[in-house]
C-alpha cells in the first residue's frame, strides 16, 4: 500500500553537472550532499532536457519538452521567453491538490514565480535561502497539510563569488586543457559548490529537526552540466549530464542505491506527482520513473532526448542517445560549441580542439559513447554506423513530429524580434511598409 500524499523539496543548482563527491569528483567538498546521496537513491545516468538554465528547468516543471513550453530561451525580460502555460507548472498542479507552495530562490523557468507559488522569495544569497526555507519548514511542520517547497541556488553560476577552494586540489575534466588559469576557475567554481552544499545541509537538517524527513520526498538536481566551453550550452555529454538525488523514506526510496538506467529531467515531473498521489495531466512527455525508484523494474526508455534553440544568440540542436549512440542534427550555422565563460577572455580551452573561433557543426553528428566518451569521433558518414544513423534519425524525427517541435516549420520567432517590430511601428514605419506593398 502507498503512503498518503509525499510532503515535496524540490532543490535545484545552477551549472554543477556532476561535480559532486556522490558522483566521484572527490576533490570536492560536498559533505552535505555526500551523506545525503549514501542515504538516497542516485540516479548516474541522469540528463538535463537542454544544456541551459531555464529551458532544462522548465521540463522540471511542467514534464514537458522546453520548445513544448515556450521557454526556448533564457526567462528574463531581457530575452523575454517564458512558459507559455503556467497552469502546468508542478506548483500550481499541487496546489490544486490542496498543496501549500512556496519557492525560495532561483525560479528561472519562468519570468514571473509569483503567479506559480503561494509564497515567493526572491533572493540569490545562498545563506538567506536556506534560513527562508528552514523557516518555512519549521511553520509547515505545524499545518497539517502537505506542501510542496522549491529551492533554487545560484550556485556554481558564473560569476563565482565565493572563496576558492582547493585544500584538495581540483579535477581537471578530460575534455578542457590542464592549465593554472583552468585549475583557478575549476577552485572558484568548488568554493561556490561547497556554499550551496552547506545551505542544502541546512535545509536537510531542519528537515530532520521538525520531524518530516520520513514523509517528505526530497529531491537534489542539477539543471544541466558545466560551465565550460564545451559544455554548457551544447549537446555533447559535458552540457547535458547532470546530478540527480532522490530519497523518501516512507517509500523506501534510499539506502545508497545507484540507478543507472537513462533518465531525464522531464521525467522529474511526472515522479513528483505520482509521489503526491496526483494524476498527471493530459500530453505529459516525461517518464513516470518511480517503478525504478520502487525497484519494480529496471528502466523506464531507451532514449533520452535533448534540445537547445537561443541563449545568447541562436544555435538550433536536438539530439537522442541510447546507452550507447547519440545523434545530434544541428539546424543553424554557428560554432561547433558555445563559451559559457562569459568572458571576452575565457580562462579555458578545450583540449582537442585547436581553433574553436573557426570550428562549425555539422547537420549532422553521430558519436559512440562507449567507445569515445568525449564525442571526437564523428561517425555520421561512416558506413559502418549507417543502421545506427538510420534509427537514431529517425527516433529524433519522430520524437519531433510526436511533440510538435516548432523547428518542424522553421526556427522559431524570438521576443525581441516583436519588440523591434512594434519599435518600428510606433512611429508609422510599419504602415509605409504596407503602403509599399500595394
Amino acid at each position: 500500500m502507498k503512503p498518503g500524499p509525499a510532503n515535496i523539496v524540490l532543490v535545484t543548482a545552477h551549472d554543477i553537472g556532476r561535480y559532486l563527491g556522490a558522483y566521484g569528483v572527490n576533490c570536492n567538498h560536498s559533505p552535505a550532499l555526500d551523506n545525503f546521496a549514501d542515504d538516497a537513491i542516485c540516479l548516474t545516468n541522469f540528463h538535463s532536457a537542454a544544456p541551459q538554465c531555464s529551458p532544462s528547468r522548465a521540463a522540471f516543471a511542467t514534464g514537458l519538452y522546453p520548445h513544448a513550453t515556450g521557454v526556448l530561451g533564457i526567462c528574463s525580460e531581457q530575452f523575454g521567453f517564458d512558459m507559455d502555460k503556467p497552469e502546468r507548472h508542478i506548483a500550481r498542479m499541487l496546489g490544486g491538490a490542496g498543496y501549500r507552495t512556496a519557492g525560495m530562490g532561483v525560479a528561472h523557468e519562468t519570468i514571473n514565480p509569483q503567479a506559480v507559488f503561494d509564497r515567493y522569495e526572491k533572493t540569490l544569497d545562498a545563506d538567506a535561502i536556506a534560513s527562508k526555507a528552514s523557516e518555512y519548514l519549521f511553520d509547515v511542520s505545524r499545518r497539517g497539510r502537505p506542501f510542496f517547497l522549491q529551492v533554487g541556488f545560484r550556485q556554481a553560476h558564473r560569476p563565482f563569488e565565493d572563496v576558492p577552494y582547493d585544500e584538495y586540489g581540483v579535477e581537471v575534466p578530460p575534455w578542457l586543457a590542464d592549465t593554472p588559469p583552468i585549475r583557478y576557475e575549476l577552485a572558484a567554481m568548488q568554493g561556490a559548490i561547497r556554499r550551496m552544499d552547506r545551505c542544502v545541509g541546512e535545509i536537510l537538517q531542519a528537515l530532520d529537526k521538525n520531524n518530516l524527513k520520513d514523509r517528505t520526498l526530497v529531491v537534489f538536481a542539477a539543471d544541466h552540466g558545466l560551465p565550460f566551453a564545451r559544455a554548457k550550452h551544447s549537446l555533447y555529454e559535458p552540457g547535458c549530464e547532470a546530478a540527480a538525488i532522490i530519497r523518501f523514506p516512507e517509500r523506501n526510496w534510499r539506502g545508497g542505491h545507484r540507478v543507472d538506467c537513462l533518465v531525464s529531467g522531464v521525467d522529474l515531473f511526472a515522479t513528483l506527482l505520482d509521489a503526491a498521489g496526483v494524476a498527471p495531466p493530459d500530453g505529459i512527455q516525461g517518464v513516470n520513473i518511480a517503478p525504478v525508484l520502487d525497484g519494480s523494474t529496471t528502466s523506464v526508455r531507451d532514449y533520452v532526448f535533448t534540445e537547445q534553440t537561443y541563449h545568447a544568440y541562436l544555435d538550433c540542436s536536438r539530439a537522442v542517445r541510447d546507452t550507447r549512440y547519440k545523434l545530434i542534427a544541428n539546424f543553424s550555422p554557428g560554432r561547433a560549441f558555445f563559451d559559457s565563460s562569459q568572458s571576452w577572455r575565457p580562462k579555458g580551452d578545450v583540449r582537442f580542439v585547436d581553433d574553436p573561433m573557426r570550428t562549425h557543426h555539422p547537420p549532422i553528428e553521430l558519436y559512440d559513447l562507449q567507445n569515445d566518451p568525449l564525442e571526437q569521433s564523428n561517425l555520421a558518414t561512416s558506413a559502418a554506423c549507417s543502421e545506427i544513423m538510420s534509427r537514431l534519425k529517425g527516433v529524433l524525427l519522430k520524437w519531433m513530429q510526436d511533440t510538435d517541435d516548432p523547428l518542424l516549420n522553421g526556427i522559431p520567432i524570438p521576443p525581441i524580434y516583436w519588440r523591434a517590430m512594434r519599435a518600428l511601428s510606433a512611429d508609422g514605419a510599419s504602415n509605409e511598409h504596407r503602403r509599399d506593398k500595394r
